[in-house]
């Protein structure tokens, strides 16, 4: 049970449930209070159930060695990786500088940063950042989607979202990007999608053309193959 205060000067109890599949009812429980003034609580809520998933899923599918990747899992992994690194030390600040900035949107100046990838990207973070690092959380995608469904944040209130994965081109990616390189075999192509979202028509998302060749390696073919403006 915690306690909430209210405008009016009166308290409101609040249930916090420790079963993440009741952490959605709670939260919209601890909105409808008429006047909430606490919305640091409301991220460690947020924050809270974001974090039971994870560890629910990495229990269920847990983070491989590195060792144990494929030669192409590999390369994706020493890519996202770089990237991460890159986005951390520059364009990460830079981001969460102008989410404060943006005191408009009524967002928290202090947010979790979500960095979502696939398995490869799990394995480069997992080298990257310290486990005692309690700002970041990393997940899947898909993970992420599903906590979204359980606890929604739509306008980035409690966290901002980095991502960067790769991935299969669709059918019209894929015929640009043949007839851009016709000296490509098509089942060389990849995408790498890196992008951030962090308020209300703030972010950005950019598609990296790569190939993985016949000998194994990955190589850039065009960077900013395409690129959305949210």
């Amino acid at each position: 049970m915690r306690t909430l205060a209210r405008r009016d000067g009166k308290e409101a109890k609040v249930t916090i449930p420790k079963d993440d599949r009741k952490m959605k009812k709670a939260l919209d429980q601890a909105i409808d209070v008429l006047g909430l003034q606490d919305p640091e609580k409301m991220k460690r809520v947020w924050a809270a159930g974001l974090r039971r998933h994870i560890k629910t899923c990495r229990k269920k599918t847990p983070i491989p060695d590195r060792s144990s990747l494929s030669p192409e899992e590999e390369q994706q992994c020493r890519i996202i990786g770089g990237e991460l690194l890159s986005w951390l030390k520059d364009a990460g600040p830079q981001v969460l500088a102008e989410r404060k900035a943006l005191k408009i949107l009524e967002v928290d100046p202090d947010p979790l940063v979500v960095f979502t990838t696939s398995m490869p990207g799990l394995v480069a973070a997992k080298e990257i950042i310290p486990a005692s690092e309690k700002r970041i959380a990393c997940l899947l995608d898909k993970e992420f989607e599903a906590v979204l469904q359980k606890l929604p944040d739509e306008n980035c209130q409690y966290h901002v979202q980095k991502w960067s994965h790769f991935e299969k081109l669709d059918p019209e990616e894929l015929e640009r990007a043949k007839e851009k390189h016709p000296g490509i075999a098509p089942e060389e192509f990849r995408i790498h999608v890196a992008g951030q979202y962090f308020g209300r028509n703030c972010g950005s998302s950019l598609n990296h053309l790569w190939r993985f060749t016949s000998e194994g390696e990955m190589k850039l073919v065009e960077e900013g193959f395409g690129q959305i403006c949210y």
